[in-house]
C-alpha cells in the first residue's frame, strides 16, 4: 500500500488539494452561480419530458443533460446536487488528464503538475461549483484525446472506436467539439491514408454523420442552432476584429501555462533580450489593461466589469498592474523566445504531435464565427498545450516555483472569494425570507440579476426561454451586497496609488461599461438588518475587512 502511494503521490497530492479547497469553500446552497441557471432547468425540463433545448441553451448539451438527470434521479435536481456533480466530474477529469500525460511522458512529477495546472486553472476551479458546460466538455474532450493518443502509440483497434465514441459525447456537450474528428482522422492518416482499414473509415463517418444529425435536428425554441453564429458573407468586419482576440487572450494564456516555465541561467546575450522584450510586452499590456477579454483575472461575476465590484477592486490601481504588468511581460518575453526558438527545429514526425496541433487550430478556429467571445472559450488550449509542452521538459530541469505559487494563489484566493461571497448571500437570502418581521417575498429581495431571472423563470414555469428576462417594472425592497471597511493598511496603500498616479495615468478597464444599477450598500450601512463578516485572503492583503450585508427599503 505504501508503495502505491509513494508512486503515486504527485497524482494524490493534486487530488487531495483539490478536495482541501472545496471541503474550505464549502458546496451547500441551492443557488444559481451564474447563467448555469439555464441549464439546470433544463435538467428538469428533461425530468419533466420536454427535451425541447431552452432558447438560452446554445450549446447543444444534451449529454450533459441527461447525466444531469441521471444524477438528478438519485439525488434530486437542484444547484448544490448537480454542483457536487460537477466536481466530480471536474476532478475525474483531472485524473484522466493526468493519465493522459504520461502516455507522452514517463514523469509523474509533471503529469501531476499537468493535473495541477488544469484543476487550479481560474476558470475551470471556479466552473466546477457550477452548472456550466466548460467542465462536461473538458471532460469529454480529456477522456476522447486519451484514447486518441493512446491509439497512436499502440494502434489498436478498441482505443480507436472508444475516442470517436467519447468525441461524439463531446461534441453533444457543445457542437464545438466536432473538431476532434477531423483533427483525429487526420492524424491517423498521416503520410499514408492506407493507415485506416475500411472498416475504421466507415465507423469514424457513421459516428460523425450521427453526431451532426443530432446537432442539427435536435428539437429547441429556436429556428437553429446556429441563429447567432457570424453570417460569413456579413461579417468579415467581425471577423478580423475577432483575430485581435486572440492578441488580447495571449496574457491570459502565458499565465495559465506559467507553472510550465523552467529555470535556466540565462547567457548574458539572452538576459538583454529578455529585458528588452519583458519591457516592451509589460508596457503593452499595462496599456491595453491587464487580461482584455474579461479584466484583471477572469471569472464569471468576479471580474471588474460586473457591475459595483468595479469600484471594489483591489487590482484597478497603477502600482497592481504595474507589478502584474511586468510579470506578464516577463512570461510573454520568455514564451517568444521559446517559440522562436522552437520554430526553427519543429520536427511534426509523430501522429500525436499532429493530433495536438490540429486540435490547437480547431479549439481556435470557431472563436472566430461565435456571437460572442469568453475567455472559458479558451480552455482546452490548457489540455493541449499541457500535452505539447511537457514532453519538452527535461527530467533534471528545475520546476518554476514562485510561478506555480503566483498562478495558484491568485486562482485560489479569487475563486474562494467568488464561492463564499454567493454563499453568504444566499445564507442572508434564506434569513431574510424566514423573518415574519420583515415580511418580503423571493421576488422582493435583490441578489443579483441573475437570481432574479431564475425566480422569474421558476415563477412562469418557462421552459423555452423566449420571453421576458425580467418582469417590466419590477422593484425590489430588500438588497444583499458584499462591501470592505479600510484598516489603517488600506489608507497607506491608497496614499501610495495616489502618489504613483499622479505620475502614471490609470489605463481605463477595456471594455468596461457603467454599472446598470446604481445601488450601492456603502450609501445604506447604517440601515443594515444583517450583515456578516468573512475572512477575505484578496482584501486581507490590502488591509480590509469583508463582510455581506443586506437592507431594506423603509
Amino acid at each position: 500500500m505504501f508503495t502505491a502511494i509513494k508512486n503515486n503521490r504527485h497524482l494524490l497530492a493534486v487530488i487531495v488539494a483539490f478536495l482541501l479547497f472545496v471541503v474550505i469553500v464549502g458546496v451547500k446552497g441551492n443557488f444559481p452561480t451564474n447563467d448555469d441557471w439555464y441549464f439546470v432547468r433544463q435538467v428538469k425540463a428533461f425530468d419533466l419530458g420536454i427535451f425541447k433545448l431552452h432558447a438560452k441553451v446554445l450549446p447543444i448539451f444534451i449529454v450533459q443533460g441527461f447525466l444531469g438527470l441521471l444524477w438528478g434521479t438519485l439525488f434530486g435536481i437542484g444547484f448544490d446536487s448537480l454542483r457536487i456533480l460537477t466536481l466530480l466530474v471536474t476532478l475525474f477529469s483531472g485524473i484522466i488528464l493526468y493519465r493522459t500525460i504520461l502516455l507522452v511522458t514517463p514523469q509523474k512529477r509533471l503529469a501531476g503538475l499537468g493535473m495541477f495546472i488544469y484543476l487550479f486553472n481560474p476558470i475551470v476551479l471556479s466552473s466546477a461549483f457550477t452548472f456550466m458546460t466548460e467542465n462536461y466538455y473538458l471532460l469529454f474532450m480529456v477522456c476522447s484525446v486519451y484514447f486518441a493518443v493512446k491509439f497512436f502509440n499502440l494502434n489498436r483497434t478498441k482505443e480507436f472506436y472508444l475516442a470517436l465514441l467519447f468525441m461524439l459525447l463531446t461534441s453533444l456537450v457543445r457542437q464545438t467539439g466536432l473538431f476532434l474528428f477531423l483533427a483525429f482522422f487526420a492524424a491517423a492518416s498521416w503520410k499514408n491514408v492506407k493507415n485506416i482499414s475500411w472498416r475504421k473509415t466507415l465507423f469514424f463517418f457513421f459516428s460523425l454523420t450521427v453526431t451532426i444529425l443530432l446537432i442539427v435536428f435536435w428539437p429547441r425554441y429556436q429556428t437553429s442552432v446556429i441563429d447567432k453564429s457570424i453570417n460569413l458573407s456579413s461579417g468579415y468586419n467581425v471577423i478580423l476584429e475577432r483575430l485581435s482576440v486572440y492578441l488580447l487572450a495571449i496574457p491570459m494564456l502565458v499565465f495559465w501555462i506559467s507553472p510550465l516555465f523552467i529555470i535556466k541561467k540565462p547567457s548574458v546575450g539572452r538576459l538583454f533580450d529578455v529585458s528588452v522584450l519583458t519591457w516592451l510586452f509589460s508596457y503593452i499590456v499595462f496599456r491595453v489593461d491587464i487580461f482584455p477579454l474579461g479584466s484583471v483575472f477572469y471569472f464569471e461575476s468576479l471580474h471588474i466589469k460586473s457591475g459595483f465590484r468595479h469600484s471594489l477592486s483591489i487590482f484597478d490601481n497603477v502600482p497592481a498592474k504595474i507589478v502584474m504588468s511586468v510579470y506578464l511581460g516577463l512570461l510573454i518575453s520568455v514564451s517568444a523566445i521559446y517559440v522562436f526558438n522552437k520554430i526553427k527545429k519543429i520536427h511534426i514526425n509523430n501522429r500525436v504531435t499532429v493530433f495536438l496541433w490540429l486540435c490547437v487550430v480547431g479549439v481556435l478556429t470557431p472563436i472566430l464565427l461565435t456571437p460572442t467571445v469568453y475567455d472559458r472559450y479558451f480552455t482546452p488550449l490548457i489540455v493541449f498545450t499541457v500535452l505539447l509542452l511537457i514532453p519538452e521538459i527535461k527530467s533534471q530541469s528545475k520546476i518554476f516555483t514562485l510561478g506555480i505559487l503566483i498562478f495558484a494563489f491568485i486562482s485560489v484566493v479569487n475563486v474562494y472569494e467568488f464561492i463564499i461571497v454567493k454563499s453568504l448571500k444566499h445564507k442572508l437570502y434564506e434569513s431574510l425570507l424566514a423573518d415574519s418581521t420583515v415580511n418580503v417575498t423571493e421576488r422582493d429581495i435583490y441578489i443579483d440579476d441573475t437570481y432574479s431571472k431564475y425566480l422569474y423563470a421558476e415563477e412562469q414555469e418557462d421552459y423555452a426561454g423566449r420571453g421576458q428576462n425580467l418582469p417590466v417594472g419590477l422593484v425590489h425592497k430588500c438588497f444583499i451586497q458584499q462591501y470592505t471597511i479600510d484598516g489603517p493598511f488600506t489608507l497607506f496603500i491608497k496614499n501610495l496609488e495616489d502618489k504613483v498616479e499622479k505620475r502614471i495615468k490609470n489605463p481605463s478597464v477595456y471594455g468596461s461599461t457603467p454599472p446598470i444599477r446604481n445601488i450601492r450598500i456603502s450609501k445604506h450601512l447604517n440601515e443594515l438588518n444583517r450583515n456578516e463578516m468573512y475572512f477575505s485572503p484578496l482584501y486581507s492583503i490590502i488591509g480590509k475587512t469583508a463582510f455581506v450585508g443586506s437592507w431594506c427599503d423603509k
